[in-house]
């Protein structure tokens, strides 16, 4: 039985860490371990002092991944809250919980994206670990961080030197040539990000600020936004799929933080007219977040397989994206490939 929001938890586990496959988290076994490797390796301060690689970016090192996600309710009265992780939720059909003390210390409150890593707790259920940190803000015109612009002579991209980030990460927050307009070499920039596919850094929004700019910090009370997911419940992949096809309860997210401003990466386009539907390029997919990228070739994908397995599309297509984006385009400009891959799939099915 899964903890459900509302029902208080301690907030992290003490001693030897409980995991669950590749992603079981730390714990205090971790988190000595990370100690150690840090006094070795001559990192001082374990949560990162300035410019330096801390705590998070030990674990980082030794192979453990960060998820990202946004704060989606909060209760005072129970002190925890949960997160909507849409890789997680794709995964595990559950939202992921959070303790007060988790929050607390990214300074993070409903409608605010953080980053953090994951363990499992004694119900089984992902829940977020410390060390976290709050990557973008849900209050509109506000940014979560503030660094210093980089980029090497003559590239179209560039970095940002930001001391949480390394602290956090252990490198530079990327950013992507169409964010890097009008920005100088040692400008002052206020920026949000979002992770890659390898849970790294890059830059979602970005501005010119002053020296002087603080990130505002929010008040963490009771509060809920809509579900993604809608209704309650699992759904896993395949009802994650029908969500994002519009066919079940809910839709794709609310409330998903700040509009975009100048610089800023593009919303996902709307769906293509039956009439008309654009080629979607690996250059195109680049442009957006990872979790953006499978929503748009799933979308493509589905109507694809519904042409030849209309009963089973939302099934076949929820098994194919467990493949590279790079495959899956490819299935997208071949006819002949896709069908293989039903084929394939269907067997497996049977």
């Amino acid at each position: 039985m899964s903890l459900m929001f509302g029902e208080p938890e301690p907030d992290e586990p003490k001693g030897k860490g409980k995991g669950k496959g590749k992603k079981g988290g730390g714990g205090g076994g971790m988190d000595m371990m990370m100690q150690m490797m840090g006094m070795m390796m001559g990192c001082g301060d374990m949560m990162g002092g300035k410019g330096g690689k801390g705590k998070a970016a030990m674990r980082v090192a030794a192979g453990e991944r960060v998820y990202s996600g946004k704060v989606r309710k909060y209760s005072e009265e129970f002190g925890n809250g949960m997160i909507f992780c849409e890789e997680l939720f794709w995964e595990t059909g559950e939202e992921v919980y959070v303790h007060k003390s988790t929050l607390d210390e990214a300074q993070a409150v409903v409608g605010d994206d953080i980053a953090f890593f994951v363990h499992y707790n004694a119900k089984g259920q992902a829940q977020a670990s410390r060390p976290c940190m709050r990557i973008g803000i849900g209050q509109e015109g506000a940014l979560a961080l503030k660094g210093w612009y980089k980029s090497k002579e003559g590239a179209a991209f560039g970095f940002i030197d930001c001391p949480e980030t390394m602290a956090y990460f252990g490198r530079d927050v990327y950013v992507n040539k169409d964010l890097v307009e009008g920005l100088a070499q040692g400008t002052c920039v206020a920026f949000n990000i979002n992770l890659n596919g390898d849970g790294m850094p890059n830059a979602s929004l970005i501005c010119h600020c002053e020296e002087t700019y603080q990130p505002p910090a929010g008040e963490l009370t009771t509060g809920e936004l809509e579900s993604p997911k809608g209704g309650k419940g699992k759904q896993g992949k395949v009802g994650m799929l029908m969500m994002m096809m519009g066919k079940g309860p809910g839709g794709p997210g609310k409330g998903m933080g700040p509009a975009p401003t100048k610089g800023a990466m593009a919303r996902p386009p709307a769906p293509p007219s039956a009439n008309q539907e654009p080629s979607l390029t690996a250059a195109e997919l680049s442009k957006h977040p990872v979790p953006v990228q499978k929503q748009m070739i799933g979308e493509r994908l589905y109507r694809s397989v519904q042409k030849y397995q209309p009963a089973l599309a939302a099934k076949l297509t929820g098994m194919m994206l467990e493949m590279e984006n790079a495959e899956l385009l490819m299935l997208l400009e071949s006819e002949a490939r896709l069908k293989r891959q039903i084929d394939q799939a269907m067997e497996v099915l049977n």
